[in-house]
């Protein structure tokens, strides 16, 4: 809840900009399509970027962000684990943009 009232306060601000992680460039289904689709309209295609996921957003921040990978019940290939994301602390980097 703390996250969500920063936001909408103007207490965390990300910068206008998107990360993509695909890890199933292999397949022809393409299936980080909807990110590459849906983000350039709202941050500009060169505001649109290929990373790895958990060190991207916790190098940065990103307005939007997307990870796929072969997955289980706790987390994806390639992306992280719960743990990781539980980990990760996105929202001090938000704070001002970086």
């Amino acid at each position: 809840m703390l996250k969500l009232h920063g936001w909408k306060h103007k207490q965390i601000i990300a910068l206008t900009r998107g990360v993509v992680d695909d890890n199933f460039t292999g397949y022809t289904d393409a299936f980080a399509q909807t990110a590459w689709r849906g983000f350039a309209p709202l941050v500009g295609a060169a505001n649109v970027t290929t990373g790895d996921y958990m060190s991207s957003t916790a190098a940065g921040s990103y307005l939007w962000s997307y990870g796929c990978g072969g997955g289980w019940w706790s987390g994806a290939n390639g992306i992280g684990t719960t743990t990781d994301f539980a980990n990760l602390n996105a929202a001090s980097l938000l704070i001002g943009g970086t």
